[in-house]
């Protein structure tokens, strides 16, 4: 069973990846012969003839989703829950199915959610465990006190993707972002980091098996827009990958309940070359996961269900856009 929530109130950006995410994982889990069952905004275009498997349940309020979801949850083998952190969306919905007992979740625990959604706790931790990570510090929009020179990143400290993310460097610039969140009207907590200058990285992981590292391609508008992902899978030996891999299992070790898929966003600094910095954390499925799919050659979804699927990946690189 896979659940995707309600597209009211999300940017347009994350509800078509979301959108995306969802088709991609029910293909996927059908190809292996499963039944699959999920709620679907009565708006969106999709599944407009399913396959014999697949059972869609059209939705048209958020309340009437999150009811669907709690009645259906009991009668699924697992759930798969598609969702933003913000708001505690994907949160909430897991303890759903982790209060019920008899129902396997292929992701990640609350627990972990919760942590992970949080980048000031986050980087609270990592920075105690020494894995290294951007240092981060709360900002105030209504009375904005730096803690680090210009440039700075000033982003939601819950937000998902890189919704009222900005590069900041002057005092003229903060105000303006100060002033765009304002009027945003999202009651969201934001914090700030120093500018790291370098190659923005990815790495995902399935259960406990890890992916090949790639390279994000994102906006140069100081907004940081995801736009695509190129695979460097045929170089997966590279002191930053293999960097990466050390950085991102010392991460699993540090958190408890990162399970299914997960996300790892990197940067590799100019100024410190293959050694890779931890951004952030996403504790459920990423847009990372049409590129990787379009890479392999094996069924993604089988990973989710055995820590011991071989995968094998395409000969020539892959370039992923959204």
């Amino acid at each position: 069973m896979l659940a995707e929530s309600s597209a009211d109130g999300l940017p347009e950006s994350l509800w078509a990846e979301g959108l995306l995410m969802l088709k991609a994982v029910i293909e996927d889990f059908l190809a292996l012969g499963w039944r699959v069952q999920t709620t679907l905004d009565v708006r969106v275009d999709a599944f407009n003839e399913p396959p014999s498997l697949l059972d869609v349940s059209r939705v048209e309020s958020a309340v009437q989703e999150a009811t669907l979801f709690e009645q259906l949850a009991p009668h699924a083998t697992a759930v798969i829950v598609i969702a933003p952190e913000f708001h505690h969306l994907l949160r909430d919905r897991v303890r759903i199915v982790e209060r019920l007992g008899t129902t396997s979740h292929l992701g990640c625990s609350s627990s972990a959610i919760e942590l992970c959604g949080d980048k000031l706790e986050l980087a609270r931790l990592l920075t105690a465990r020494g894995i290294p990570t951007i240092p981060t510090q709360p900002l105030d929009v209504e009375h904005p006190d730096l803690a680090f020179p210009f440039p700075i990143v000033v982003k939601p400290r819950h937000g998902a993707g890189s919704t009222l993310t900005f590069r900041i460097d002057t005092d003229f610039e903060l105000q303006q972002a100060c002033d765009e969140i304002r009027a945003s009207c999202e009651a969201f907590e934001f914090i700030q980091q120093p500018l790291v200058r370098g190659r923005s990285l990815a790495m995902s992981a399935i259960r406990s098996l890890l992916l090949p590292l790639t390279e994000q391609v994102l906006t140069e508008d100081g907004r940081f827009h995801y736009l695509g992902t190129n695979l460097l899978y045929q170089k997966a030996d590279t002191p930053i990958a293999a960097a990466s891999r050390a950085l991102l299992r010392d991460c699993q070790a540090a958190i408890n309940g990162l399970d299914g898929y997960v996300g790892f966003d990197l940067i590799e600094p100019l100024d410190t070359p293959g050694q890779p910095v931890l951004v952030e954390i996403n504790p459920r499925f990423t847009s990372s996961y049409l590129a990787y799919r379009a890479a392999c050659e094996t069924n993604l979804a089988a990973a989710l269900l055995s820590d011991h699927m071989p995968l094998k990946w395409r000969a020539d690189d892959v370039q992923f856009r959204v």
